[in-house]
């Protein structure tokens, strides 16, 4: 296995613009976690898509394999929780899915901040999985809770992109 410089692997990152797919994904993953709820919890969710990407791109770069969780850091494999979840775009997008594929687009581009301080998991706050002790709560957005791993690859989420 090679020596781990996350500074190095970080700095060397090449992070692809999502396609028309990938925003439905992540259009999908906004709408099944923050439907009604407030934009800022959107704009968390798009910002966690994209620290995964980051995250899975930076565990790429410097152990020479993809993240267990989140692959070699495409777009749709960040999007974990809705990769089950059928979308058929001959039927239409509603008023929301337009609006939150929107924010998913500001947030790719850079446009707006992230409110979640480099957030790689969340979860709805009427539940508490059992891997959310293991990480740090980062933003409370809506109905999410958002969190980060610790460790000095999610250090650079923030950093990059």
């Amino acid at each position: 296995m090679k020596d781990h410089d996350p500074v190095k692997a970080a700095a060397e990152l090449s992070i692809e613009l999502p396609s028309l797919h990938d925003l439905i994904i992540m259009t999908q993953l906004m709408m099944l976690f923050a439907a009604g709820g407030p934009s800022l919890a959107r704009e968390g969710l798009a910002f966690m898509v994209k620290n995964r990407v980051v995250l899975a791109k930076t565990h790429l770069a410097g152990f020479g394999c993809p993240h267990p969780v989140y692959g070699s850091g495409d777009w749709a494999s960040a999007c974990v929780e809705v990769t089950n979840i059928p979308f058929h775009p001959d039927a239409g997008m509603s008023r929301a899915q337009v609006l939150a594929m929107s924010v998913a687009c500001q947030a790719v581009a850079g446009e707006i901040f992230d409110p979640t301080q480099g957030a790689t998991r969340c979860h709805r706050h009427d539940i508490e999985p059992d891997w959310a002790a293991a990480h740090v709560a980062t933003a409370i957005l809506g109905d999410v809770v958002f969190y980060k791993t610790l460790g000095p690859q999610n250090d650079m989420i923030s950093n990059k992109f």
